[in-house]
């Protein structure tokens, strides 16, 4: 077996992953509102009518993490990488998932996905298909704008492990 994943940059990964929960709560009446868990359904509930989340919002979703619903968010890519799953992601999770990037024979990021694939192909002996459709697109604006630098400092806790293991990532995929 080949091991190949794709990460992508932390601040905007758990924009989507917001954006993809905002999505849970636009119809309470549906079967996919219905399908969910009830801590999913809270977080949606809280920013589903809204356009934008402001600087209070973000506090206020960072500070009611725990259990269920911090798993859910809190350095969601450094778990992937996980033998265990985890309440939180400690430092000495961060150091298991660093060693265990080692088995994988191919790690990309989003931002270079063509590369990413192009190199995938190569490795598979596989022809490379060219697409201008972009999948898994939301439907939704951007709840933050992941620039911004207070927006950066109040989510800092959820993806602060995730920035090194990208970073670490990027890094070696540039070499």
């Amino acid at each position: 077996f080949s091991y190949c994943t794709l990460i992508r940059e932390p601040y905007a990964q758990l924009q989507s992953h917001l954006n993809w929960l905002r999505g849970i709560g636009a119809d309470k009446e549906s079967a996919f509102y219905q399908s969910h868990h009830r801590l999913f359904k809270s977080i949606a509930d809280d920013i589903s009518q809204k356009q934008q989340l402001s600087y209070e919002d973000l506090e206020h979703i960072v500070g009611k993490l725990d259990g269920v619903l911090r798993t859910l968010l809190d350095n969601n890519q450094t778990r992937y990488f996980l033998s265990e799953e985890c309440e939180e992601v400690t430092s000495a999770h961060l150091q298991e998932a660093l060693e265990n990037v080692q088995m994988f024979d191919l790690i990309g990021t989003t931002e270079q996905y063509e590369e990413f694939k192009t190199e995938f192909c190569k490795r598979q002996q596989l022809d490379m298909v060219e697409s201008n459709r972009s999948l898994n697109r939301a439907h939704y604006a951007p709840l933050f704008d992941v620039k911004d630098p207070r927006n950066r400092e109040i989510l800092l806790p959820l993806v602060e492990k995730d920035l090194v293991l990208y970073q670490r990532v990027a890094s070696a995929e540039a070499d």
